[in-house]
C-alpha cells in the first residue's frame, strides 16, 4: 500500500504555502546575490587553490540562477504547474551538492594548510594538531 501523499508542511501549513515560502526566500537569496554580482562583481581575492577558485566561481554562478529558480516556482504555485517546480528543486539539489563540495573542498585545503603551517613552525599546539583534532 502506497503512502498517502503529504499535505501540510511544516505544522499547520499547506503544502502549496510551505513551496511558496521556499520560493519567496529563493526569490530573495537571488536578488540579493545578483544585486551583489552587478555591484561589486565577482570576488577578486587571490585563492590559493585553482579547485577553491572553481567552486567559488560555481558558486556564484549557481546563486545567481536562484533569481529566475524562484520566479519559476513562484509562477509554478501560482499555477499549480509541475514543471516549473521542478526547475526549483532542481536549484536546491545543485546547491546542496555544491555546498557539499565546497565543505569538502575546505576542509582538504585547512589540511594542506595546517601542514604548511608544522613545517614552518616549531610551536607546540600546533605541532600537536592534525586532521583528525577539529581544534
Amino acid at each position: 500500500m502506497a503512502p498517502s501523499p503529504a499535505e501540510t508542511c511544516c505544522l499547520s501549513c499547506t503544502l502549496l504555502q510551505g513551496v511558496q515560502v521556499i520560493s519567496t526566500y529563493t526569490v530573495v537569496s537571488g536578488s540579493i546575490n545578483m544585486l551583489g554580482l552587478l555591484m561589486n562583481g565577482p570576488r577578486s581575492v587571490p585563492s590559493h587553490s585553482v579547485i577553491l577558485a572553481t567552486v567559488e566561481f560555481l558558486n556564484m554562478m549557481l546563486h545567481t540562477f536562484a533569481l529566475f529558480a524562484g520566479f519559476k516556482g513562484l509562477i509554478g504555485v501560482l499555477l499549480k504547474d509541475v514543471e516549473r517546480l521542478r526547475v526549483l528543486m532542481l536549484y536546491h539539489l545543485c546547491a546542496l551538492l555544491l555546498l557539499c563540495l565546497e565543505r569538502v573542498v575546505g576542509f582538504v585545503k585547512g589540511c594542506q594548510e595546517l601542514e604548511m603551517e608544522k613545517k614552518l613552525t616549531h610551536r607546540e599546539e600546533i605541532l600537536k594538531m592534525d586532521c583528525n583534532t577539529y581544534q
